[in-house]
């Protein structure tokens, strides 16, 4: 989202709610023991999701002519909570359907990928290298990820 078009206090509200919304989703993600090394799914989501909506609601118009374009007084939009041409409600609205085709997007194509997957039982790792860890497996193992070789350049 375009932090850079919101109003200074519109810009700290986005931080603070997607701080607490990513706190939230990585306790979340923890608790059902969902692995997500790096926390990118609570991140991703937290700030996506917050931010998009926040950006239809915090945009002001002098700093959307600065940051994306000027399309004069009556063509740039504004947040919501800023009355300048009734264009905020509407970009909150195409926000709001924006974040649901992503949602279904991404719903479907992690199914079309992970399906076929776990159908054919690759998705996951054996179940006595899950339990010893795959890095100490790929420390031990002949089948190392990166094999060091010395470039012939």
């Amino acid at each position: 989202a375009v932090v850079s078009t919101q109003s200074t206090g519109g810009a700290l509200v986005t931080g603070c709610l997607c701080g607490l919304l990513y706190f939230g989703i990585s306790c979340l993600l923890f608790s059902f023991k969902i692995d997500d090394v790096a926390d990118s799914s609570a991140i991703h989501i937290a700030g996506g999701v917050v931010g998009t909506i926040t950006a239809a609601l915090f945009t002001t118009q002098a700093l959307y002519k600065i940051a994306i374009s000027d399309s004069g007084d009556e063509g740039t939009p504004c947040g919501a909570f800023y009355s300048c041409n009734d264009l905020g409600w509407r970009q909150l609205v195409a926000n709001l359907a924006f974040l649901l085709v992503v949602t279904a997007w991404s719903l479907l194509a992690g199914l079309a990928l992970f399906v076929p997957l776990r159908i054919m039982s690759i998705l996951r790792v054996d179940k006595t290298i899950e339990n010893v860890g795959m890095d100490f497996f790929a420390a031990t193992s002949a089948e190392m990820a990166f094999r060091s070789q010395k470039s012939k350049l």
